[in-house]
């Protein structure tokens, strides 16, 4: 419950648009808020613009950390890179769609 508050209030204290955009992909992809907030927070400190760069080459863009590997898949559904290191609720949203993926095949 303790965490409830917490998130609570830090839904308040953000941009309402991207409060819904956390609670929009909660809902589509049945993950909850809360668990994609501290991906993020783990993930880029909460930076929309954060990129990482591994040391296979690959390189993780945006607020959810998605990895270049995905890229070909995104620019398919008309995602760029861009969008994920300018664009919050498509990081979100995309990073959600890919934690689902995953624990389709990997169990929760």
């Amino acid at each position: 419950m303790h965490y409830f508050f917490i998130i609570v209030i830090w839904l308040l204290s953000i941009n309402t648009a991207w409060a819904d955009c956390w609670l929009q992909a909660e809902k589509m992809f049945n993950i909850e808020s809360e668990l994609l907030y501290a991906i993020a927070q783990q993930e880029s400190a909460m930076k929309p613009g954060a990129i990482g760069h591994n040391r296979d080459g690959s390189t993780d863009l945006g607020l959810m950390q998605i990895n270049s590997f995905h890229m070909k898949r995104l620019k398919k559904m008309g995602i760029s890179e861009k969008q994920l290191l300018q664009d919050p609720c498509i990081s979100v949203i995309v990073g959600a769609s890919i934690l689902s993926d995953m624990m389709k095949i990997y169990g929760y």
